[in-house]
C-alpha cells in the first residue's frame, strides 16, 4: 500500500477509499508517505467521499430491492429458529462461564490449602 501511495499520491488515496480494508488505512498512511493534508490531497479525499457514498448507497438499495422479498421469505420460515439458537447460545455461554468460575475457585482453594500446609510444615 505504501508503494501504491508513493507512486499515485493523492489519486491513490482516492482509489483506496473504494477498497474495503484499505479505506481506513489510506489517511494515516498518506501522512506517513508525506502527502500534505492541504491542497490536492484534501480535494481527493473529499472527492472520494462524494463519489463513494452514492455508489455504496445505490449498491445497497439495488441488493435490497432485488433480494428483499427472498430475505423476507427466509425470515418468515426461520423465525422460530432464531429464538432457539439464541436460547442455546445463552445457555452454552452461561454454562461455560460457570464451569470456568468453578474451576478457578477449585484451583485457588487447592493452592490456598497447599499454602497453609506449607506454612504449618515450616513451623
Amino acid at each position: 500500500m505504501r508503494k501504491f501511495l508513493v507512486r499515485w499520491g493523492s489519486w491513490g488515496v482516492f482509489v483506496a477509499r473504494f477498497i474495503p480494508g484499505l479505506r481506513f488505512l489510506a489517511g494515516p498512511l498518506a501522512g506517513t508517505v508525506g502527502l500534505h493534508f492541504h491542497g490536492l490531497h484534501c480535494r481527493q479525499r473529499a472527492l472520494g467521499a462524494v463519489v463513494y457514498m452514492p455508489v455504496i448507497v445505490a449498491a445497497g438499495y439495488a441488493v435490497g430491492y432485488g433480494v428483499g422479498p427472498h430475505v423476507e421469505r427466509i425470515l418468515r420460515t426461520l423465525g422460530p429458529v432464531e429464538y432457539v439458537v439464541l436460547t442455546v447460545t445463552v445457555v452454552a455461554a452461561g454454562t461455560f462461564f460457570l464451569w470456568r468460575a468453578i474451576r478457578a475457585c477449585r484451583e485457588n482453594t487447592l493452592s490456598y490449602l497447599l499454602f497453609l500446609r506449607a506454612l504449618r510444615a515450616a513451623r
